[in-house]
């Protein structure tokens, strides 16, 4: 019983790390595409509004 346990536990130990980078990876793309619109956005709304304004 004892290895068999140890085995498993190492498996679920060893896999766990690899699906929490997947998610990291995941969060981390979501986080740079939210950056990237806001920052096309706040140019966009920047030079109409300075447009619009001069």
């Amino acid at each position: 019983m004892g290895w068999e346990a140890m085995t498993v536990g190492s498996a679920i130990v060893a896999e766990a790390p690899a699906r929490g980078a997947g998610l990291n990876q995941v969060i981390g793309l979501t986080i740079a595409a939210a950056v990237i619109v806001a920052l096309m956005l706040w140019r966009v709304t920047r030079t109409a509004v300075i447009g619009s304004t001069g």
